[in-house]
C-alpha cells in the first residue's frame, strides 16, 4: 500500500541551508560508531558546534537501540578512563512492537489526544464485527463453505489480517476514501466482498473507537509525531538533535526526519547507505520495493536529497570490502 507523494504533499522544507544528513557505511558497527562520535569532543563539535554530551538529544528507532546506545556510551567512556558520565537524552522515534515511549508523550505537555487502545483489546473488539461479516456470507463468497461453522482460529486470523491492513494504511498515511472503487461491479464478486471486509475498519471501527474514547496506537503515534514535527518546524530549536538508524519507512517519521535534517543543530544519520551506487543504479533502486536500499532511496527522495550529497559520519570509514562485494 505504498504511495508516492507529490511535491505539494511533502512537508515544507527550509531552504536556507543544505540538510545535515550523514551515513555510517555498511560493515561498521552502527551504535558503537555513533557512541564514539558523541563522546569525541572534536566530532561532536563538527556535528553541532560547541556543546556538551548531556545537551544532545538522540532519537533512535526502538527502545532496544536506545538501551544499546546507552550501554555503548558507558562502556567506551569507562574504557577511556572516564568513570562518571552524564548521558545525552536518548528517546525513540516509535516502535509498533512496543508501547509508545513515555518520553515522546512527556515531551508533548499539550497532548490532548485520546489514549491508545490496547492491541489485545482492539483484537477482541474487532472479532464480533468480522464474525458478523462472515455470518452474513462474507466467507462463503470468498470461496469458503457457507454451511461450515466459523472456526475460532480462522476468525482470529481474519481479524489479525485486518489489523495489519489498518496499521499499514496508517503508517503509509494512505487515503482510503475511494476504497469502494477498488472492486467495481465488473470485477469478480469475491473482490467486492474483500472490500466489504476492509470497510469494517473504515465505517464501523472508527465509530466504536469514538464510543470507547480511544485511538488506534498507530494513528496516535502518527499524530504525536506530526505535532512534534510542526513544533520543531515552527520554532527555532537550540539544542542539538540527532536522529540515527531510521530509514523513514513510516511516513510520519520521514516527515520528522526531514525537519531535523534542516535544523541548524540537527543531524540525520542513515544506516548503511550504499555509497558506491551510481545515479542509474539509484534510479533502479527507487523503483524496486524489495531492494534492501529501497527505503533509504525513498527517504532521500522525500527529503529532496541526492545520495551524493550525504556526508560520511565523523569517525567512520568507507564501506567495508565485504559489504562492497555484497552490494
Amino acid at each position: 500500500m505504498s504511495q508516492t507523494r507529490t511535491d505539494s504533499e511533502r512537508p515544507e522544507k527550509h531552504q536556507a541551508a543544505a540538510p545535515h544528513i550523514y551515513n555510517i557505511a555498511a560493515g561498521q558497527p552502527f551504535l558503537p560508531k555513533l557512541a564514539a562520535a558523541l563522546l569525541d569532543d572534536a566530532h561532536r563539535h563538527a556535528l553541532f558546534g560547541s556543546c556538551r554530551l548531556e545537551d544532545v538529544q538522540v532519537l533512535l528507532p526502538t527502545r532496544r537501540a536506545a538501551r544499546m546506545l546507552a550501554g555503548a556510551l558507558l562502556a567506551q567512556a569507562e574504557k577511556a578512563g572516564r568513570h562518571a558520565l552524564l548521558l545525552p537524552r536518548i528517546d525513540t522515534l516509535g516502535d509498533l512492537d512496543e508501547e509508545l515511549p513515555d518520553t515522546l508523550t512527556a515531551a508533548m505537555p499539550e497532548d490532548d489526544l485520546p489514549p491508545a487502545i490496547d492491541k489485545m483489546a482492539r483484537h477482541f473488539y474487532l472479532l464480533p464485527l468480522v464474525e458478523k461479516w462472515a455470518r452474513e456470507g462474507g466467507l462463503g463468497r470468498l470461496g469458503d463453505d457457507d454451511d461450515a461453522p466459523l472456526n475460532a482460529v480462522k476468525l482470529s486470523a481474519l481479524v489479525h489480517d485486518l489489523e495489519g491492513f489498518l496499521d499499514q494504511t496508517q503508517n503509509e498515511q494512505a487515503r482510503l476514501d475511494r476504497l469502494d472503487d477498488l472492486a467495481p461491479e465488473s470485477l469478480a464478486e469475491n473482490w467486492q466482498h474483500i472490500v466489504s471486509l476492509l470497510n469494517i475498519v473504515l465505517r464501523f471501527w472508527p465509530d466504536q473507537l469514538d464510543e470507547l474514547g480511544k485511538m488506534d496506537p498507530t494513528a496516535r503515534r502518527n499524530a504525536l509525531l506530526e505535532r512534534r514535527r510542526k513544533k520543531w518546524q515552527d520554532k527555532s530549536v537550540e539544542r542539538p538533535i540527532i536522529a540515527a538508524g531510521s530509514t523513514g519507512s513510516i511516513r510520519a517519521t520521514a516527515d520528522l526526519l526531514a525537519v531535523i535534517a534542516h535544523m541548524p543543530r540537527g543531524a540525520v544519520v542513515l544506516p548503511g547507505l550504499d555509497e558506491a551506487a551510481n545515479d542509474d543504479l539509484w534510479r533502479a533502486i527507487a523503483k524496486d520495493e524489495v531492494h534492501p536500499q529501497y527505503a533509504l532511496a525513498q527517504l532521500l527522495d522525500h527529503m529532496g536529497v541526492i545520495p551524493l550529497s550525504v556526508r560520511r559520519f565523523p569517525g567512520t570509514g568507507q564501506t567495508s570490502a565485504r559489504a562492497e562485494l555484497i552490494n
